[in-house]
């Protein structure tokens, strides 16, 4: 139950930082989209949106894993 309390922390953390930069270099890479084109607002917020659903997702694994010790 410590891996899973870790591991939200850690995908949370990773959820704000995709959160405040969607337009980073390796989310680019991830989602096959050249370097050289514009992303617009409607995709930007689309990744946005994802962050804070995962964002969410990891809240949930983290009270999970802190459920085993009350």
């Amino acid at each position: 139950m410590f891996l899973m309390i870790i591991g939200g922390i850690g995908l949370m953390t990773l959820a704000f930082f995709i959160y405040k930069n969607p337009d980073n270099d390796w989310i680019r890479w991830a989602n096959r989209i050249p370097s050289n084109k514009e992303q617009s607002d409607y995709d930007l917020s689309k990744i946005r949106f994802r962050a804070i659903i995962g964002g969410i997702l990891a809240f949930i694994l983290v009270l999970m894993g802190l459920t085993v010790f009350f």
